[in-house]
């Protein structure tokens, strides 16, 4: 812990013995606990400010029982064995000042190594360098700041100064910045609660403090007493609504051992394999069916909108070229993304498989639906952003395999140019399937002229991005629709997921995408246009989802997918005929980040089957980096369900789109309805998983 000064030099060693005790464990142990009891202080402030305490769905004294307990708990579980290396390196007698300073650089190399995974980081284009600067500069820096605080060629009261307004600047920062980042602010706050006891090292001395943490030692062990019955419900709720406490237990090395893990994964259930073989035929058709369709053209044109949100979209100031040449074909203006980030996105759009079933199994790892459609057309232009997570594979792998050649540039309007010059040299009879991937509407956002400024907000910002996009997606779209063959393509522009810009989702105002599966991030625009498609027509009504994409890619190219795959989305050219209601679904696992782009290519390249499901239940019920949730849609009402707190919302999305009001209470009929469906899709989930490994074998 970096003290200020050592005790000798510090004023208080010449008062009197009660000001001054001899030394002992009491002031280091009373040091220690008060660097828990500062953290809680801040967290039980910070909690009923922004009246998060709303949310839980506890008596508050049990939850604020829970909060103490885990707390000071997590803060004493790593702060004592600190301690006693810090005792035994003045054992070997290693200088107190060169102890605290390795110390700081070894805390540095740990606290960056979070931040780095962070996934908007990683998506800047100059990302290794950023890397390489915070590998070096994050321990330098904490080596450096800890220098200052424990060397006495400054003055104490400078030394002071420093501290206190780094405290507080961390304080700040743990409250109001990358908060989605647990593991990072997990470890900042250890570093908070370290700075704190060092500040008032000499007040660990006075035995009327001393006293005075004897009683509040037993009032929190009288208070974490009353959690120990309902413990694990108690942990679960920290885990999901605290902020400080949660993020030292997904942050510190021993933080995990305070984490649950629900044993009840949306229920077993106890559907017979007939009775699920009959759910899934009634909302996906017949599974054993291994019907040619007719072939309806030859060409495919995919577009992909990065992070652009329904509604923007739907906004005819914001894409007033999209509303200009959307006559072309229809138009779903609230289309069903199954994943909140891009890496299951495309894998929702290549597989017609959900993230539950892409997780699980290693058939991936030989088997691509796109090989089918690659093999009916002359050429295959895909061109992807020129960024980090593009070049992992783990979007681009569930289409094409690794030794297939695919552009990259560096703006959307490159990507667009790309494609057009290779379309304009085709010969008459020749065919193509051609992907683009418009990157700009993800953070961080760039002010695009005229639609906003360098001093325009963030929100703003994010707005000028999707006219941007709109306005050079327009221009290509107006050349392609002009071009022989635009009436023998099938044309799909759709988004990969949504973005939230501010707005409150459960009691929290939140920014991005990840994490939530409410409509700001899981509904997003999706058109289609081609031979034997409606022109001019818009489509409130019917269900659609990212899962529709390849049955329909399937349909119009007069292929049928393989025996016992049992796919979740249905051709859009079958749904425009018989509409029929579907479950649709969203999930959001707990992981992001690199990690979860590297989960996402374990997924792609199979494996050990058992390895896989053993990942995926963690990531889909233990919150380490957010709880996860599942949200199933079907008609009019939505279902969000908590996997960690196993609590589940109820929406009428029609007359409630924002899902501000949970209905749960006033209908409960309608409530026990809505989880028996998602507990019968769960279900389904493991049948398909199991009909893939079969068709391996």
């Amino acid at each position: 812990m970096p003290e200020l000064k050592p005790s000798e030099e510090n004023a208080d060693s010449q008062v009197d013995t009660e000001a001054n005790p001899p030394r002992g464990h009491w002031p280091i142990l009373t040091g220690l606990f008060w660097g828990g009891l500062i953290i809680l202080i801040i967290e039980l402030i910070w909690t009923f400010a922004t009246g998060l305490v709303e949310n839980v769905h506890l008596a508050p004294p049990f939850y604020l029982s829970a909060v103490v307990g885990i707390t000071i708990g997590a803060w004493l579980l790593h702060a004592i064995p600190l301690w006693g290396l810090y005792e035994l390196g003045r054992y070997f007698k290693i200088d107190r000042q060169r102890l605290l300073v390795g110390a700081a650089a070894v805390f540095g190399v740990f606290i960056q190594y979070p931040l780095v995974l962070g996934d908007g980081i990683g998506a800047h284009p100059y990302f290794p360098l950023i890397r390489i600067a915070f590998l070096v500069g994050f321990p330098v820096a904490f080596a450096s700041f800890t220098w200052l605080l424990v060397t006495p060629r400054i003055p104490g009261w400078i030394r002071a100064i420093i501290g206190t307004a780094a405290f507080f600047a961390g304080v700040a920062f743990n409250l109001f910045v990358l908060r989605e980042y647990q593991p990072f602010h997990g470890l900042l706050v250890a570093y908070n609660g370290a700075l704190f006891v060092g500040l008032l090292a000499p007040l660990w001395r006075r035995r009327w403090m001393q006293r005075a943490t004897m009683v509040l030692v037993v009032a929190v062990a009288v208070t974490t007493a009353t959690i120990i019955p309902d413990h694990e419900r108690g942990r679960t709720h920290v885990q999901r609504f605290s902020h400080l406490p949660a993020s030292m237990m997904a942050g510190l090395p021993g933080g995990s051992l305070l984490q649950v893990e629900p044993e009840d994964l949306l229920g077993a259930g106890d559907a017979t394999a007939e009775e699920l073989l009959e759910y899934y035929s009634e909302h996906f058709g017949d599974p054993d069916a291994v019907q040619q369709p007719t072939k309806r053209g030859d060409n495919v044109l995919f577009v992909v909108l990065e992070s652009v949100r329904a509604d923007y979209w739907d906004d005819p100031e914001l894409a007033p070229e999209f509303h200009r040449w959307k006559k072309r074909g229809l138009y779903f203006p609230r289309a069903v993304a199954q994943y909140p980030a891009t890496p299951l996105a495309y894998g929702a759009l290549f597989t017609a498989q959900p993230p539950s079933v892409i997780a699980q199994t290693p058939y991936w790892g030989e088997q691509r639906l796109f090989d089918d459609v690659k093999e009916q057309v002359d050429h295959v232009f895909l061109t992807q952003p020129d960024n980090e997570w593009f070049e992992h594979t783990a979007i681009s792998d569930f289409f094409v395999r690794r030794a297939h050649t695919v552009n990259t540039h560096e703006k959307g309007p490159q990507g667009l140019q790309w494609l057009k010059t290779n379309m304009s040299l085709l010969n008459e009879d020749e065919t193509f399937f051609s992907w683009v991937h418009l990157y700009e509407p993800h953070s961080p956002y760039e002010a695009r002229e005229p639609w906003a400024d360098d001093d325009a907000d963030r929100k703003t910002r994010y707005r000028s991005e999707v006219s941007y996009t709109d306005k050079h997606l327009g221009a290509f779209m107006d050349w392609f629709f002009e071009q022989p063959y635009a009436d023998d393509t099938l044309v799909i522009v759709v988004g990969d997921h949504g973005q939230a810009m501010g707005e409150e989702i459960m009691g929290e105002s939140f920014w991005g995408h990840h994490v939530h599966v409410h409509n700001l991030v899981s509904d997003v625009p999706m058109f289609i246009a081609g031979p034997d498609l409606p022109q001019q027509a818009r489509d409130e009504e019917l269900g659609v989802m990212q899962l529709d994409v390849m049955p329909t890619i399937y349909d119009f190219s007069g292929l049928a997918f393989p025996q016992g795959f049992m796919a979740q989305g249905s051709s859009l050219y079958e749904l425009l005929e018989d509409r029929r209601e579907r479950p649709l679904v969203t999930e959001a696992f707990s992981i992001r980040g690199g990690p979860f782009f590297d989960f996402v290519a374990t997924a792609q390249q199979g494996g050990d089957p058992r390895a896989l499901r053993r990942r995926f239940r963690e990531i889909s019920t233990d919150g380490q980096r957010y709880s996860p949730k599942v949200g199933l849609q079907q008609g009019e009402y939505k279902i969000v369900y908590d996997r960690l707190l196993q609590k589940s919302w109820l929406y009428n999305i029609k007359d409630d789109p924002q899902e501000s009001r949970d209905l749960s209470d006033e209908n409960p009929g309608k409530a026990q309805l809505m989880e028996e469906r998602l507990k019968k899709w769960h279900q389904l989930q493991n049948k398909v998983v199991e009909s893939l490994d079969e068709s391996m074998n």
